[in-house]
């Protein structure tokens, strides 16, 4: 009798073909169903690597990509000889090819922690363990050297398992390490990848503290053909910062190290650099000149489409320092700001060219500044964050953003031409008192994302804010990011529903992110429920007092108790001494014992 076929049974196959199978029905499943197919695409463009059993399938995986690679090589070699449509490479593993070919970036990851991967094992384990973990490494090495697919190498935490690894391809075309600095890391390894990687373009370095051998890492980096460099120091020293500027980059990112005026100018001015993402570090007593040069060099460039400029301004202009030794270095750190502030004000009027304008952590903006923006219609990504913008520029700001507007200009009206997409005014502690912000929402023409977070919304305002979105059918159609997160508060769950109604009609919303928004009432229940559990804190306190002050009674009565009955022990053997001293004598006397009442035999 046949077996009746019905889901259930279907399912447990199924289930069954995914434990023996130990992934591979991914790929079957691909093979024959269109839109599986295209989630497994992408979800395999990256491998990682988090223990030892991940590193052996790496090998596996990369085995079959190497066989089907060089099988297609000579299906290639032989039809161009003999234009033969016949000719199709056929093998077991061919059907996986299509999907696992797609594979681009392997991923190491926190590789320091495990003692298989780390090299403490060698230490430990016989010399046939030792021998088959280095065959598996050689073995993975030289399979990602004749993959073209596999262009990028990451490695994050995993400093001893890549000295032991030592990567290296002709097709590496990206390479990301991240120090867990617990050791003094060799540059002279990186050396070693970087100049036998020729098509090397990209460069990450993160947070690196404690490095050794230097000089062939600046050598092989200066012959490559690196142009995106990116690094982090978690240092404040610029021992590499220095030489590792001298070379040319078409981008280059640098955080955690100080770079003074002097050298952002001289990285400002360098030919063909587009990306540039750096602090700046003014001293009390900068020149004058040197300020000038960093202002014209921004205005004169042709060449960067992303500029993002972030400093210490806080604590180099101080201006509440009681130190009288220091009023000179104050007044010429205030003299610093107002120079600087005023020649960059001017800067966009005749830089045409900055695409991304981010600016944090450096109040420098005037309204002027502003202005300048009106007649630049390049810059459509503003960032000004973390204090660059104040409550007496919000209206400059607005008057920027509403496109209709135009400002006075010798004999006439310039009309605004400014077309900013992404506006981000995160981390300023604003309000807006004036209905500034509302206004240019309700009017605004050209935003696409908007990013007001970490900043002091009153109820009013947040209202007034959410009611002008909402009624701006602009943003219906084109906005398509809003980020609000801990800046606004809610009277009650109706004053919300103007950002609900935007949303429910929004055709181009993919994100809003209202995280620590809340209502009055529940700030209302969170102060009591913080109150709540401050009585029961202060309760158990308490509770643990008199537990405290019990346990010390106790133990006094407890020592009381251990010294009385040493002393009870003592007459006992001096009552036993006396006994056996007049037993031995013929006269029979007997000796009895004291009873004495022994509060320690009470529980």
């Amino acid at each position: 009798m046949n077996k009746l076929i019905t889901s259930k049974i279907i399912y447990k196959e199924i289930i069954k073909f995914c434990f023996n199978e130990k992934g591979k029905w991914k790929y079957q499943l691909a093979l024959v169903n269109k839109q599986w197919f295209g989630l497994i695409k992408k979800t395999i463009y990256s491998f990682l690597v988090e223990d030892f059993n991940s590193l052996l399938y790496l090998e596996k995986r990369l085995k079959i990509i190497y066989k089907i690679q060089e099988g297609q090589r000579r299906l290639d070699y032989h039809n161009k000889y003999f234009h033969s449509s016949n000719l199709i490479y056929n093998d077991n593993s061919n059907n996986y090819y299509s999907l696992l070919n797609g594979l681009k970036e392997i991923k190491f990851l926190n590789l320091d922690k495990n003692s298989k991967l780390n090299g403490e094992f060698k230490n430990n384990e016989n010399e046939k363990e030792i021998q088959e973990y280095e065959l598996i490494l050689k073995s993975i090495r030289e399979l990602i050297c004749k993959i073209i697919s596999i262009n990028k190498l990451k490695f994050t935490r995993s400093d001893k398992f890549y000295l032991d690894f030592k990567p290296y391809s002709n097709y590496l075309s990206s390479f990301y390490i991240k120090s867990s600095n617990e050791i003094t890391f060799p540059l002279n390894i990186i050396g070693n990848t970087i100049t036998n990687s020729p098509n090397l373009k990209t460069l990450s370095l993160s947070s690196f503290c404690y490095c050794s051998n230097p000089i062939e890492f600046f050598k092989s980096i200066s012959k490559s053909n690196i142009v995106n460099f990116y690094l982090n120091i978690q240092s404040s020293g610029n021992l590499l910062i220095d030489r590792l500027l001298d070379l040319n980059y078409t981008s280059i990112k640098v955080s955690g190290a100080k770079l003074f005026l002097t050298r952002f100018n001289q990285l400002v001015s360098t030919p063909g650099i587009e990306y540039i993402d750096s602090p700046i570090h003014i001293m009390e007593n900068e020149p004058i000149e040197n300020i000038k040069t960093f202002c014209n060099n921004i205005q004169n460039n042709n060449s960067i489409l992303k500029l993002s400029i972030s400093g210490g301004l806080y604590n180099n202009f101080n201006y509440n320092n009681d130190n009288n030794n220091n009023n000179e270095n104050v007044l010429n750190s205030q003299l610093n700001l107002i120079i600087l502030s005023n020649l960059f004000s001017k800067v966009f009027y005749y830089n045409n060219t900055i695409k991304s304008l981010c600016i944090n952590k450096l109040p420098i903006l005037t309204s002027e500044f502003f202005n300048s923006l009106k007649s630049n219609s390049t810059i459509d990504h503003l960032e000004l964050t973390d204090g660059t913008l104040n409550l007496d520029l919000l209206n400059d700001l607005s008057n920027l953003l509403i496109t209709t507007s135009s400002w006075p200009c010798g004999n006439g009206e310039i009309l605004n031409k400014s077309n900013i997409k992404y506006l981000s005014i995160r981390n300023n502690n604003l309000s807006d008192i004036n209905s500034s912000l509302s206004i240019m929402f309700l009017n605004n023409k050209t935003l696409r994302g908007i990013d007001l977070s970490n900043n002091d919304f009153t109820i009013h305002q947040t209202a007034k804010i959410f009611e002008s979105i909402s009624n701006n059918k602009f943003y219906i159609n084109n906005l398509y990011k809003v980020n609000f997160s801990n800046s606004c508060k809610f009277q009650t769950k109706e004053s919300i529903k103007p950002i609900n109604d935007y949303i429910n009609n929004s055709k181009s919303l993919i994100a809003i992110n209202l995280y620590n928004c809340y209502f009055n009432e529940q700030l209302d229940n969170k102060q009591q429920n913080q109150q709540q559990q401050q009585q029961q804190q202060q309760q158990q306190q308490q509770q643990q007092q008199q537990q405290q002050q019990q346990q010390q009674q106790q133990q006094q009565q407890q020592q009381q108790q251990q010294q009385q009955s040493q002393e009870f022990n003592k007459q006992d053997q001096q009552d036993q001494q006396q006994q056996q001293l007049l037993s031995n004598n013929n006269d029979m006397i007997l000796f009895s014992k004291k009873f004495d009442y022994r509060s320690f035999f009470i529980v």
